[in-house]
């Protein structure tokens, strides 16, 4: 990796390699960026087990049988499908 800023053929100057993903580690809009992306998917877990509970209860319902709704319509987490 190098220090380089290079141009690509549009004309549009680039900042590659290391130089690069230090400024994406200090830059403070990157960072609030990266929060806010941990928030939504920890809020997409949480409605992800929740909807996956729902499913649990419906499951060990004895009025509603013959369905299995875990197996058919549970949800994984978005840490195992990122």
């Amino acid at each position: 990796m190098t220090d380089i800023q290079d141009r690509d053929a549009s004309g549009v100057d680039h900042v590659s390699g290391l130089a690069h993903e230090t400024l994406m580690k200090s830059d403070p809009i990157w960072a609030a960026l990266r929060g806010e992306i941990a928030a939504l998917k920890a809020l997409v877990n949480e409605t992800k087990a929740k909807h996956n509970a729902l499913l649990a209860k419906l499951d060990a319902d004895a009025g509603v049988t013959d369905t299995n709704y875990a197996a058919t319509q549970a949800v994984a987490s978005a840490d195992s499908a990122l």
